[in-house]
């Protein structure tokens, strides 16, 4: 009898479940994506209100991964030792206020800080609900759930890129507004998770175990491990080159390459769009093949591959290559995290450190590696800097290459009725 009970109440908090990684992935594309990819596109309406050079474009730009390296390690901890739930709740109030913070800016010191501000609480987002897979995701299903999390981030990467500069600036009246609605819209993200529960019951997902650990123990486990570390390379190098390219890219279709076509949106809005389309599939691959390696290999290659190439002056291919990029953006990200989080002895209990301890890092490669394009634009070569950024997640692919897959096997706990031995 207890066995048949417990049928019905696995598929209730299946489905509930599932609606917490739905939440999760809502909470990337208004909290996380939206508000940071806004200003790549608008960045040319910016530089010319403001009088920004390409160089201090980099900086701002930057400056948002620059605040994460503060707290990217506390507030992976925080989630580990206090709770999803709570660190979500208070990170989308932080992230929202201190987004809307930016439109005051009125020169290029303001928006520096500002952005500093608001990069420092919108870190935490995203650490802390890719962990929301390793705890509310049946097992088998942890790499489709964490696609499902950055296709939040692949959608709210597409649709604001084609929308915050070209609809909502003149609707809106001005840039400005525009990260007034986006703060508010984060801040409104929280009101939803206050209503959720903390974790699933034992009872329920009996594959997961769900416990706050201290922040001691936490810190010294994670960082003792070399796989961790070697894993920091690679994100270091893909996040490097990415990122770089799309603070870089719409100024410079603007500016230097001048091109008539279209506007420097259009290649970032499809790059956007073939990631979102292509996220959860290979997310769902990877759980499928039993490899996570498998799958981020290739997706090294042709982000090297699409990067790199743009530094060819042809108009013609900056379609194809965009096309090559973003296949396998955010899906890159999903399977990445998964592979992070199974890591031996990290798991759904770890997981916020470790992704801490690996985002830290790649905030430090996304601070430095786009000025120092910038300056390669600047004094050498306008299309230096895409050589440059390819390089990166080719050293990336080399590292990765001499890694193998590591699994975590999980084995679900058997429920017996009494007497059962």
């Amino acid at each position: 009898m207890n066995i048949v009970r417990d049928i019905p109440q696995k598929k209730s908090s299946s489905k509930y479940g599932w609606y917490i990684i739905a939440l999760g992935s809502l909470t990337h594309v208004f909290v996380a994506a939206m508000p940071i990819t806004c200003m790549s596109v608008l960045f040319p309406e910016i530089g010319f209100e403001l009088g920004f050079t390409q160089a201090q474009q980099g900086y701002v730009w930057s400056l948002l991964p620059l605040g994460g390296i503060l707290v990217a390690l506390p507030g992976g901890m925080l989630g580990d030792r206090f709770g999803v739930k709570r660190v979500l709740i208070i990170g989308c109030v932080l992230a929202g206020l201190t987004g809307a913070l930016r439109g005051i800016s009125g020169d290029f010191t303001t928006l520096a800080v500002t952005s500093f501000i608001f990069g420092i609480f919108v870190a935490v987002v995203p650490l802390n609900v890719h962990k929301l897979a390793s705890i509310w995701a049946p097992s088998k299903r942890v790499g489709l759930a964490n696609g499902i999390l950055s296709m939040g981030m692949a959608v709210g990467f597409t649709i604001s890129a084609y929308i915050s500069a070209a609809w909502l600036s003149p609707a809106l009246g001005g840039w400005e507004n525009v990260l007034y609605l986006f703060g508010a819209i984060s801040v409104s993200l929280a009101v939803l998770w206050c209503f959720t529960r903390s974790a699933p019951h034992q009872s329920e997902t009996p594959e997961h175990s769900v416990k706050m650990v201290p922040f001691k123990e936490a810190f010294l486990k994670v960082v003792r491990m070399k796989r961790i570390w070697l894993l920091t390379l690679v994100l270091l190098g893909q996040a490097g080159c990415v990122s770089s390219m799309l603070g870089y890219l719409p100024a410079y279709l603007e500016g230097p390459r001048a091109w008539a076509a279209t506007t420097g949106r259009g290649p970032v809005t499809v790059f956007h769009l073939m990631s979102a389309f292509f996220t959860v599939p290979l997310a769902f691959l990877s759980d499928r093949i039993g490899s996570r390696r498998k799958v981020l290999l290739p997706a090294l290659a042709l982000t090297s591959i699409g990067v790199g190439f743009l530094a060819i002056p042809n108009d013609t291919s900056i379609w194809p290559l965009m096309l090559i990029a973003g296949i396998t953006r955010d899906g890159f990200m999903a399977v990445f995290i998964t592979m992070a989080i199974e890591t031996k002895g990290i798991g759904s209990a770890y997981a916020g450190t470790a992704l801490g301890v690996i985002f830290t890092m790649e905030r430090v490669g996304r601070f430095f590696f786009p000025p120092l394009g910038g300056y390669l634009a600047d004094n050498v070569n306008p299309e230096l800097p895409f050589v440059f950024w390819g390089a990166l997640a080719a050293i990336g692919f080399v590292v990765l290459y001499f890694l193998k897959d590591q699994k975590v096997k999980n084995r679900p706990v058997e429920r017996r009725a009494p007497g059962f031995q």
